[in-house]
């Protein structure tokens, strides 16, 4: 590999990275020419992405993102780009296809790429929707518990543990309401939390124990309950709050043991 650096008056570094055929440039973007964004990929899957796309020539890589910008034109970049730190350029047009497979011999029309299965290779659309997947040539609604933000992708994402989705085709997860909780990925639904348990924010993979002076009595709580003036609770996730002895005289509402009288 060699790498080469340059420092540019701007105030920042320019490299150029020369690995198996790649011209990779970080510090440069192309504006323009963006036929597709894929989210939550690396740069070589990304230039891999680009192979796959017989209309793809160059991507732009967003590094704090990390995002993929799929291009229909090279660049002399240096001439062409705008100088831009949280960037990475590449013409793909003359990369090695090597980890392409059998996808080396195969050409996809405008839209499609193409997809190694496990014994044969088929051209999936990139234009599905989101909530949608590519599948032989169709664009299918992601299952429940199930999401996709149209990227191209041949599969749907599982919703995260804290979130579900109880519709079939969607785009995103909604997050647990407050009270609720989902420890597992995937789900179209959220639990309640049980008596003695509290889930004070959305989002939540789990509920949290009452602590000692408080309670809760009912599930599906967001919070915990004050123990009564002359009533105390030493303990964790407890439904109910103890009697003080009527012989005792504190009256202190957080009070929760009668020792400390």
């Amino acid at each position: 590999m060699l790498v080469t650096l340059v420092f540019l008056a701007f105030g920042f570094f320019v490299f150029s990275v020369h690995c198996c055929s790649e011209n990779i440039l970080h510090g440069y973007l192309l504006d323009g020419f963006t036929t597709e964004k894929i989210p939550n990929i690396g740069v070589h899957v990304c230039i891999k992405e680009c192979l796959l796309r017989r209309h793809c020539m160059s991507i732009n890589y967003n590094k704090k993102e990390f995002a993929c910008e799929i291009k229909n034109k090279t660049a002399e970049i240096s001439l062409e780009g705008t100088l831009h730190s949280d960037y990475i350029f590449a013409n793909v047009v003359n990369s090695s296809e090597i980890s392409l497979g059998n996808c080396r011999d195969w050409i996809c029309p405008s839209s499609f790429k193409c997809v190694n299965t496990h014994d044969s290779v088929t051209c999936i659309s990139t234009a599905c929707a989101p909530g949608t997947y590519g599948k032989d040539g169709q664009c299918i609604p992601c299952s429940v518990g199930q999401y996709s933000t149209g990227s191209g992708l041949h599969w749907c994402s599982m919703c995260q543990p804290g979130s579900y989705q109880d519709q079939f085709g969607s785009s995103f997860c909604h997050p647990c309401p407050a009270g609720t909780y989902q420890t597992n990925q995937g789900k179209d639904t959220c639990l309640s939390c049980s008596t003695g348990r509290y889930s004070a924010v959305t989002g939540s993979w789990q509920c949290r124990q009452c602590p000692p002076g408080t309670y809760q009595d009912t599930v599906g709580s967001s919070h915990c309950k004050l123990c009564p003036a002359g009533t105390y609770q030493p303990n964790y996730e407890e439904e109910t709050a103890g009697q003080l002895y009527y012989n005792e005289n504190c009256l202190t509402r957080h009070l929760f043991n009668p020792s400390q009288c």
